[in-house]
């Protein structure tokens, strides 16, 4: 005997069999994971393996990763305009099927690639306002004895070009 509020509080009988479901679940085919090479099937095998994924969810996650790595690599044409390639990736799977963990893994070096781009720049960035600084103190006193303009503009120009600053990065999350 069990409780079943549905009986308002009265005990009845419940059976303790399964019900056959209308709806048979059907098994999750299997992705193509050795197709995607030495590089991207050994990648999902590990993400299955430390995340505890279905290997589909481990498969969509790194398939994205690698667009998203590959998509400045090419561009398409369209009636004579250039398009740049992008894909957008949805993933469908219940909850806890540990689709973050698996797409963290898959971003992973992604993440690590743009982090050290990010130092790099911050590391010339100041390099630059070092350089520039100087500059512009040379520059304010570049000529303060001439006596003329042209003179003025020949110490000026004797100074060389003034400093170019580094390529700001743009990244995309």
């Amino acid at each position: 005997m069990s409780y079943n509020p549905k009986y308002d509080g009265m005990i009845v009988d419940l059976p303790q069999e399964p019900i056959d479901s209308p709806i048979e679940e059907e098994a999750e085919p299997m992705p193509p994971i050795d197709a995607l090479g030495d590089i991207l099937a050994p990648a999902i095998k590990q993400i299955v393996e430390v995340v505890q994924c279905p290997p589909s969810v481990a498969y969509h996650s790194i398939l994205a990763a690698a667009t998203y790595a590959a998509q400045n690599k090419g561009s398409v044409l369209i009636d004579g305009r250039t398009v740049l390639l992008h894909s957008f990736f949805v993933t469908i799977a219940e909850s806890g099927c540990r689709k973050s963990g698996a797409d963290y893994w898959a971003m992973k070096p992604v993440k690590d690639f743009e982090r050290s781009l990010g130092l790099k720049y911050n590391n010339l960035k100041k390099e630059y306002d070092t350089k520039k600084e100087a500059y512009d103190a040379l520059k304010k006193r570049a000529g303060s004895n001439a006596k003329t303009v042209a003179e003025r503009v020949s110490a000026i120009e004797s100074l060389g070009p003034e400093p170019i600053p580094p390529k700001t990065p743009i990244l995309l999350p």
